[in-house]
């Protein structure tokens, strides 16, 4: 009895240990993919707009 109760003790910590490292590679790719498909903000650029909307602290050279 004792031999079966060690015996399912180390498959249940086998599973559950392959359940958090699966469970924590699928979060880091959700977080990955999730940052790479963030639309960018739109680019100023300075021949689309006259010299008083472009904020002073912007270098313009």
């Amino acid at each position: 009895m004792n031999r079966l109760s060690k015996f399912f003790q180390v498959v249940s910590s086998l599973l559950i240990g392959v359940f958090l490292f699966s469970g924590s590679i699928c979060l880091l790719a959700y977080i990955i993919f999730y940052k790479m498909s963030v639309t960018p903000n739109k680019p100023i650029f300075i021949e689309e707009n006259s010299y008083d909307q472009i904020d002073s602290k912007t270098n313009i050279f």
